[in-house]
């Protein structure tokens, strides 16, 4: 509802207000105040909700590090709310690298359409505002590694992976800093490695081999 609309919505009530004032005055002055009350609520909620306001709480929010802030302010694909130890990843880039911090709010505040951030619709408020939140976009992390059926665990639990020639492609993961272990079936090689999947595009290939260690691809 534009404000024009709302303008004409109101010189018709009062118009007819005024035609039947004359019976029922008391009635008809309750009814003014009541349509002033909620003109001026609408508008007020227009200035407060204004996607510009959101974007900047939102920004501020999801690089917060603190869990209850950005799991308030980001959404999965579907909708639904984040878990505060799925963000862990990200706070740990926050930790790594400061200028991440404000990359992040960049790109929030001005939706960047070439991040890993991106700008969704979800509800409304008191179902006449557009509410906004924040989508995280996943990615692969890849291996390339020449360590025969790998195996590969982030978090202490194991994740599986596809092989595309020497390249393996883990479960996609939303920007942050990832610890990914990889070690062969006996379990006698184990090494891990860092991996950051980034704020805009894919993720770089990380290379693990056991060639220095002067003994056979296991």
């Amino acid at each position: 509802m534009t404000k024009e609309i709302l303008t004409r919505i109101i010189s018709t009530c009062k118009k007819i207000l005024k035609i039947i004032s004359k019976r029922k005055p008391y009635v008809i002055t309750a009814l003014i105040i009541v349509i002033i009350l909620l003109t001026f609520g609408y508008f007020s909620g227009l200035s407060h909700y204004t996607k510009y306001r959101q974007l900047d709480n939102l920004s501020d929010n999801v690089t917060s590090g603190v869990p209850s802030k950005m799991a308030s302010a980001i959404v999965t694909s579907n909708g639904n709310a984040v878990s505060k130890q799925s963000l862990e990843p990200l706070n740990r880039l926050f930790a790594k690298n400061n200028r991440t911090i404000s990359q992040i709010k960049t790109i929030i505040e001005h939706e960047s359409s070439y991040s890993n951030f991106q700008i969704v619709r979800s509800g409304k408020y008191w179902g006449l505002y557009p509410k906004y939140k924040v989508l995280l976009n996943k990615r692969n992390i890849i291996i390339e590694t020449n360590i025969n059926n790998p195996i590969f665990e982030i978090a202490g639990k194991s994740v599986s992976a596809k092989k595309i020639g020497n390249e393996y492609y883990l479960k996609k993961s939303i920007p942050g800093l990832y610890y990914v272990r990889i070690s062969n079936k006996s379990g006698s090689y184990k090494k891990t490695r860092a991996v950051t999947v980034p704020v805009s595009g894919n993720c770089d290939e990380t290379e693990v081999d056991v060639t220095m260690r002067h003994t056979p691809a296991l």
